[in-house]
């Protein structure tokens, strides 16, 4: 009767510990790849977003240097086109031949897609945003879009 309530109890134990779907509620820089195809590689900057100043000064605000891989999912063209284009060096896009990416100040949902089995913060290469360094790392894990809900700033 003991060694069945004990196992009884790991078992409820074990369950209670498997790890759930992650489901996290941020604010920060939404970065958006122009290629809308197999090779997009869109990204998540968690931060502090403050309403009263631009997108160029809030992403030259940026302090945190890790991003979280993101798949826009069914909303990537509602917010690419509530976006800003954006080239490594410059806010705005000025040459037609320059890489480009898509910037928003955005409140998302996010839902944890991958098996969760790695935990340490990945490495990368320094990606220059908008005329600064702002990502060296990624989060571990993948995570999808469920809700977005764009920032109105000033221009």
């Amino acid at each position: 009767m003991k060694n069945a309530l004990w196992l009884l109890c790991l078992g409820l134990l074990s369950v209670s510990c498997e790890h759930q779907p992650q489901v996290l509620h941020e604010k920060g820089i939404l970065v958006l790849d122009n290629a809308r195809n197999c090779t997009s590689y869109d990204y998540f900057i968690p931060c502090d977003i403050n309403d009263t100043i631009s997108l160029g000064k809030n992403v030259e605000s940026v302090n945190s240097h890790t991003a979280r891989h993101i798949s826009a999912g069914q909303l990537q063209f509602a917010l690419l086109n509530a976006s800003w284009p954006s080239s490594a060096d410059s806010f705005y896009v000025r040459g037609h031949q320059a890489r480009r990416n898509y910037l928003s100040a955005v409140e998302l949902t996010l839902k944890r897609v991958d098996d969760m089995s790695v935990d340490t913060i990945q490495r990368i290469n320094p990606q220059r945003l908008a005329g600064t360094i702002t990502i060296n790392q990624f989060y571990p894990g993948y995570y999808r879009i469920t809700h977005a809900k764009k920032i109105i700033l000033l221009e």
